[in-house]
């Protein structure tokens, strides 16, 4: 999205998106609101969100993720709320969302979770909501 510069509001929902490559929305700094819902994405590179100083929700409900790479949702400073329900995660390591000092909640609902490291959260000191229900932990 090169020529869209203030771009605020993205809505990629049921598309046949299967990768989030690096810098994937580096053109786009103004970006709030992120939808990715209802699409076919597997895997998350580290820095896939980066240059997004401004986002402060992202959803990728309904997708097929299975794990969580380090950095995939680090340093996004006005980050509030992200959703990960619907997908495949089937564990949580340690500080696998770091950096995130204004995230408010979380959705890890409806996946195959069945162990969450210790640390998982830790640092998410504004955390409020945290949904891991219909999992297996």
């Amino acid at each position: 999205f090169p020529y869209l510069p203030q771009l605020r509001r993205l809505s990629l929902y049921s598309n046949k998106i299967s990768f989030l490559y690096a810098g994937a929305f580096s053109n786009v700094p103004e970006l709030e609101d992120l939808s990715l819902t209802y699409n076919n994405i597997s895997f998350i590179s580290s820095s896939a969100f980066s240059n997004l100083p401004r986002l402060k929700n992202i959803s990728l409900s309904h997708n097929k993720i299975s794990f969580i790479i380090d950095s995939a949702f680090s340093n996004l400073p006005q980050l509030k709320k992200i959703s990960l329900s619907y997908n495949r995660i089937s564990f949580i390591k340690n500080r696998a969302f770091t950096n995130l000092p204004e995230l408010q909640e979380l959705s890890l609902s409806f996946n195959n979770i069945s162990f969450i490291k210790p640390d998982a959260f830790a640092n998410l000191t504004n955390l409020q909501q945290l949904n891991v229900r219909s999992n297996r932990i």
